[in-house]
């Protein structure tokens, strides 16, 4: 959707983005210890926040990219429960993205 439109978050962009994710879910869920799961998937969010953050631009008195870096985020998540083995969420999420950046834009606009 983001590469049709011509947007910054482009495919490439977002399967890296989902493969990273999922790899590092992976080696949380497989090398640490249940307690401190939660530490190593708020550091994929906020890794991830933080590659979002320098896709939002000002320009003037319009703000853009938003949107994107919100997809961005999204797709981290899909990989991050992939990579989990939490298949069925990683498919709903996907879902989920398709869906808002597909069918809500019309209404948006």
């Amino acid at each position: 959707e983001r590469e049709l439109r011509g947007h910054r978050g482009q495919l490439r962009v977002c399967i890296l983005v989902c493969v990273a994710a999922a790899a590092f879910s992976d080696l949380v869920v497989t090398l640490a210890e249940p307690s401190n799961w939660g530490n190593g998937f708020g550091a994929i969010a906020q890794g991830v926040g933080f590659l979002g953050a320098g896709l939002i631009l000002k320009e003037g008195g319009t703000v853009r990219g938003i949107s994107t870096a919100a997809t961005l985020w999204c797709v981290a998540a899909a990989g991050a429960s992939a990579g989990a083995r939490e298949i069925t969420s990683a498919l709903v999420v996907t879902l989920l993205v398709l869906g808002v950046n597909l069918v809500l834009r019309p209404v948006s606009d």
